[in-house]
């Protein structure tokens, strides 16, 4: 049996899948520049800030209610009465409803103390409430 030595076929490039690619390109380009130009004929007008970096309102800082080991409390790191709490704590949720708390309690102290801090926060109708607690395996971590 003789070997062949040239080739009968001539070689051919099949463009078809090149062909199909660029027109899908060409439909996507077209469709993306549609959506352009009818977000141009949308006119609004956008809001302007005063100076660079300035914000209109800064959010919402929670309250930090710090119980002592003898029961004492402070809030926001000052000495406060747990009848003047409750009535700061309803200023604070009438002020902003959304305003949250977070309670940092000593582990010496009775848990009646964090209990009634507890409880002034939901006569209050605060419902965002912290409890920081300084896990085992991660001394100095809080936990809310």
């Amino acid at each position: 049996m003789p070997l062949k030595t040239s080739s009968d076929d001539p070689l051919q490039l099949n463009l078809t899948p090149m062909i199909d690619v660029v027109f899908l390109l060409v439909i996507f380009f077209m469709t993306a520049t549609q959506f352009a130009q009818v977000e141009r004929a949308i006119e609004i007008e956008l809001p302007t800030v005063g100076a660079e970096g300035a914000t209109a309102a800064t959010p919402d800082q929670p309250s930090v209610i710090t119980v002592l080991a003898d029961g004492r409390l402070e809030l926001n790191s000052k000495p406060i009465e747990p009848d003047e709490l409750d009535a700061r704590l309803r200023d604070a949720a009438i002020d902003n409803p959304d305003h949250s708390v977070l309670i940092h309690g000593d582990a010496r102290c009775n848990f009646q103390h964090i209990a009634s801090t507890l409880a002034s926060c939901r006569a209050a109708g605060i419902a965002d409430v912290g409890v920081s607690v300084e896990t085992v395996a991660d001394r100095g971590s809080v936990v809310r």
